[in-house]
Order: C-alpha cells, then structure tokens, then sequence
C-alpha cells in the first residue's frame, strides 16, 4: 500500500544511485560532505546544518532531522532558503558500516523530500524508509539495516553444544522495517525501476 503511494504521488521509482562518491568521503570522515551528496542526490536545494551529538539526543536513534515551521514547498524560493538541521551522533559514525550511515542519511534527507512536497504520510517512519529506497537507495538499505560495530572485541563464552568457546558479537539494526521487508521493497523497486545509473 506505501509503495502504491510513493507510485501515486512521484511517479516511477528511480533507479539505484552510485554511491561510491560517498565511500571516497567517508575514508576522509567528510561526513558533511556525505549529508550533502545525498541531500543533493534527492533534488533538495535547501540549506542544511549538521549538529554531531557527543551525548544525549534521541536514545537508540542514530540520526533525526529538524524541520523548523514554516515548512517550505519543494521548487520554491521559499525552499532554498529553508534551513534544516541534521543531527547525527558521533558513535553512530564512528562504529557503524559505509550502508549503515549512508542509510541513515538517505532516511533523513527523505523526511525532507517527503515533507515539503506534502506527502500526506509524511510522518510515518515506515514510508520514509520505503521512500528512500524508492529514491534510489534500495541496495543500500538491505545492505546497511543490520550492521555489526566496527572495532567490536565481542564477548567470549563457552558453548556447550559446540564444546568450544565462541565469540558472540553485537548486531545493530536500524530502520523501522524488518530486514525482509527490506528485501522484499528493494526487489519490488528494482523491477520498477530498471538498472543501476
């Protein structure tokens, strides 16, 4: 049903994006730069600040947007001169995988496309997700919706069953759909939406 909504109102899905650009930035921790690939990928000539949270902020949520009111039409003078806040946290940043982050980004930047073209499901995090995807990033949201920290030690235990010690590690995911669900909207998208740009 959302995604016959994202039909209705954008018209066909566009096809994945090539992010590599946003590796090249990640290397160099140019993390604004990233913010601003994607935000340019989506068509948004918008001003946008980026606050790195140390501490505090939303609990369990890598990443949130600040849309200050009022909120400007997609296409008008009134947009490009719209300012929004991206706030990050820097742990997210710093053990999360290139999917995971990119991930984030385009879900945040999609709240924005979302918001100012009137979407009448807007607010709904699922249809957000869904909406990046639709957008281009498809691949990278199965890819980066389960990510393991890097510079993880894991826990050791001894298995019994296995009559050996094993290493447990600590799996993160982020979105708000499940990962087949995931699956299931990159497959649909894809079929849409052709091949790869």
């Amino acid at each position: 049903m959302w995604l016959f909504s994202l039909l209705q109102h954008y018209g066909p899905p566009r096809p994945a994006l090539n992010i590599a650009p946003l590796r090249t930035k990640l290397e160099a921790k140019d993390h604004s730069g990233m913010a601003l690939w994607v935000a340019r990928s989506l068509k948004l000539d918008m001003r946008l600040r980026i606050g790195y949270v140390n501490s505090g902020g939303k609990k369990h949520v890598p990443a949130w947007i600040t849309l200050p009111p009022p909120w400007a039409l997609y296409g008008t003078p009134a947009f490009s001169e719209w300012i929004a806040i991206l706030h990050i946290q820097r742990n997210f940043l710093a053990e999360a995988s290139f999917e995971a982050i990119v991930f984030a980004l385009a879900h945040e930047m999609s709240h924005l496309v979302l918001t100012s073209t009137k979407h009448p499901l807007h607010d709904k995090e699922e249809l957000v997700d869904l909406a990046a995807m639709f957008f281009g990033y498809a691949p990278t949201f199965v890819k980066g919706a389960v990510y393991e920290p890097m510079n993880q030690s894991g826990s050791t235990r001894y298995d019994f069953s296995q009559g050996a010690y094993m290493v447990r590690t600590v799996v993160h995911q982020i979105g708000y759909l499940q990962k087949e669900e995931y699956e299931f909207a990159a497959r649909f998208i894809t079929r849409l939406a052709g091949p790869p740009r």
